[in-house]
């Protein structure tokens, strides 16, 4: 058959329209024909992962016949689980996300969803364990609503306070601040009420004009309904963190904090008019965040040092009225996660084994009744984040993690020589600070040896490694938690910055043969004052020190190390901070610009180290409030730092740059990881050793367990 080419437009046009449905139609028949011969291969000869391919190609080529698609999906979720794979659960809530038009198979994949979930709660059946979130922006930060459907977060792309469908995957937000350009106020810790209608949260003040004063924040409550925020409590000075919701709705568990030296509090808060119930004064802020009321309301379940000076965090049986309290003493490390629905378990997180485990402790009146039983093995560095009315229990994974990297680079060019490779292998996920002694012969760095979770208290040991055999030697500091090392010019010892049990920062210098020395600088209390950075001079008699002045503002201090005697060298003002590095022969000080809102260009300058005005040499967009490191290369030639790959609030992805020191043109020299915490380099010029959380960007990811529970006889024995 020929075309007659003097086919009259009009025609042309009628048979176009004619020939669509016709392509449309014998497009559906190729899908329905795949689709038949999939459910062949599946139901009669057996092969599914066969037939899962044709599934699956079905959904992606003929995705526009949304009723075959829908089909596919629902087959995609059987295939699954005849498997006895996890896919089943998310193909079929992916029906429930994408193709809500299509009725019929909407009701079969929440049917699918329903026995799912059911025959994994069943009695008798064995513990389950599964991943209900994880993607880029996945935050940890809230809590399962008490149905189990919803979980709150923080929406990081605005700081929006939000909940997310854990069968759909659809998020909304509750708040609406506005683009962070708009305003940098942002959520956190968010609490469920028991029915379900409201929720409680932190909100974090940025210094609003009509705020209290910068850093502090309020205790929130919104209604799903209006979302229509209600401030329930904020007072000067404090800062409060949302713990728990009482079972009968009318009152918020919190932890105020008051400020190094001042009283840390655990409150109830009413709910109908915010006044303040002192439950318990407490020590030191460890495990801050960990309490937890019992199902009936009558205790709570937390986890702190049982003295000042204690290295121990024990957990602890509070009656809600504060008067009576049962410790539950172990020589291990054990972290409250959390209440079974009955009240008859309290669930903790301990490292009694040697690996983070989660136990449950029999439990009756506010007292133990019987030994702890192990519910799930090696769970790791964990998030309690509630338990729901049918028992089941969610926690949160984060990225908290850093470890040691050594990559070399060409100096001339700045080119990649070889890839950052993990060089500290023991106490992985728990490694920063690293620091090159000035012959290059040693690694210094912090390891966090018992950070378990945010929950618990970070007793940090400086490390110092032999670069040629790995071979690791360890010394003890008077303080808890450790923030930054420096080694003198001759190598024999480190000036280390931290904190001690009492929240005071300062520097001690550490003799790599002898042990420590008194603090080189005062303990500086916050507020008014921290210590933010240091350096030591070239001849080894200067210590130079960022510190924080409050409210606003702060210097670069050069302090004499046989006086004690200090000058100002620069002062930043506006509430911003600064970073320093000192140049390898000791005559400039590189300064990195850090101004206190969560956006805006950060400026490196470099001035004489003796005094004298800066010379800005580069400046870029940055957004968030990272600490962003700041290293010369061993020449002095240029300076090394990080910055984000896409300046934005979600971008996890860190990119090393270097810029001229007497200023130009800035380079990407190409090394990508997931956040740069640290930065040293090797007085050889090639190799630096980094603080990261790895070669790929990580976020949060959000889990529940089910069928946990021992039997309740034998926890009785």
């Amino acid at each position: 058959m020929r075309w007659n080419r003097s086919l009259s437009l009009p025609a042309a046009a009628l048979l176009a329209v004619l020939l669509v449905p016709l392509a449309a139609s014998q497009k559906d028949n190729r899908a329905e024909v795949l689709f038949e011969s999939a459910r062949k291969k599946a139901f009669l000869e057996g092969n599914l992962q066969a037939a899962l391919e044709q599934y699956k190609k079905i959904v992606a080529d003929y995705g526009s016949n949304r009723s075959i698609a829908a089909k596919a999906l629902v087959e995609i979720g059987r295939c699954y689980e005849k498997l006895g794979l996890a896919e089943a659960q998310k193909a079929y809530e992916q029906v429930l996300r994408d193709y809500a038009d299509q009725p019929e198979q909407v009701k079969l994949a929440r049917e699918r969803l329903a026995a799912l979930r059911g025959a994994s709660r069943a009695v008798g059946t064995e513990l389950a364990v599964r991943k209900v979130w994880a993607e880029p922006l996945t935050d940890t930060q809230g809590a399962p609503s008490p149905d189990g459907r919803y979980f709150s977060f923080v929406d990081w792309t605005t700081g929006d306070l939000a909940i997310r469908d854990l069968e759909t995957g659809k998020n909304r937000r509750l708040t609406n601040k506005g683009a962070w350009q708009q305003s940098k106020d942002f959520a956190l810790f968010s609490r469920w009420s028991p029915d379900g209608k409201q929720l409680a949260y932190d909100w974090y003040l940025t210094d609003p004009p009509s705020a209290p004063p910068a850093d502090h924040n309020e205790l929130r409550i919104i209604k799903l309904e209006d979302a229509q925020p209600r401030i329930l409590y904020r007072e000067k000075d404090v800062w409060v963190v949302t713990c728990d919701w009482s079972p009968d709705g009318k009152e918020i568990l919190a932890f105020c904090d008051r400020g190094v030296g001042q009283e840390r509090q655990l409150v109830a808060i009413a709910v109908a008019d915010g006044s303040v119930r002192v439950i318990k004064r407490l020590g030191r802020p460890t495990a801050a965040w960990s309490y937890h009321f019992s199902p009936d309301g009558r205790y709570i379940l937390c986890s702190y040092a049982p003295g000042e000076e204690s290295a121990q965090i024990d957990l602890f049986l509070l009656s809600a009225d504060g008067k009576r309290e049962t410790q539950v003493e172990h020589p291990a490390m054990d972290t409250a996660m959390g209440w079974s629905r009955d009240g008859k378990w309290a669930l903790f997180l301990s490292d009694r084994t040697g690996s983070l485990d989660l136990w449950a402790l029999p439990v009756a009146e506010g007292k133990p009744r019987g030994e702890p039983r192990l519910v799930k093995p090696s769970l790791g560095r964990v998030d309690p984040l509630g338990v729901t009315r049918d028992g089941s229990f969610f926690y949160g994974y984060s990225p908290r993690v850093l470890d040691v990297y050594v990559a070399r680079l060409d100096p001339k060019t700045g080119a990649v020589l070889t890839p950052p490779a993990k060089v500290v292998q023991q106490f992985e996920g728990a490694n920063d600070w690293p620091s090159y002694s000035p012959d290059g012969k040693q690694l210094a760095y912090v390891s966090a040896r018992r950070s378990v979770t945010l929950l618990r208290p970070r007793f940090n040991v400086l490390c110092v490694r032999s670069v040629d055999t790995g071979k690791e030697k360890e010394f003890s500091t008077g303080f808890e938690r450790l923030a930054g090392t420096r080694w003198s010019p001759d190598g024999r010892a480190l000036f280390v910055a931290g904190w001690d049990a009492q929240g005071a920062v300062g520097v001690e210098r550490v003799d790599a043969g002898r042990g420590t020395a008194p603090p080189v600088v005062e303990q500086i209390n916050y507020p008014p004052a921290n210590l933010r950075a240091h350096e030591v001079s070239g001849d080894g008699k200067v210590l130079f020190y960022v510190r924080l002045d409050q409210p606003g503002g702060c210097r670069v201090i050069a302090h004499d190390l046989a006086g004690g005697k200090e000058r100002d060298l620069y002062r930043e003002p506006g509430g911003g901070c600064v970073n320093i590095a000192l140049s390898p022969d000791g005559g400039r000080l590189a300064l990195l610009n850090l101004p206190r809102q969560t956006d805006g260009d950060r400026i490196i300058k470099v001035m004489p180290s003796g005094g004298g005005e800066p010379k800005e040499i580069f400046r870029f967009p940055q957004f968030g409030m990272n600490w962003i490191p700041l290293v010369w290369t061993a020449g002095g030639q240029h300076l090394l730092f990080p910055r984000q790959k896409e300046p934005s609030a979600v971008s996890l992805t860190w990119c090393l740059w270097r810029v001229p020191a007497a200023g130009g043109e800035a380079q990407n020299l190409g090394l990508e990881m997931s956040g740069i915490g640290s930065l040293t380099a090797h007085p050889d010029g090639q190799r630096i050793a980094l603080a990261s959380a790895g070669p790929e960007a990580r976020s949060g990811e959000v889990w529940v367990m089910e069928n946990f529970l021992p039997d309740a006889k034998a926890g009785q024995r």
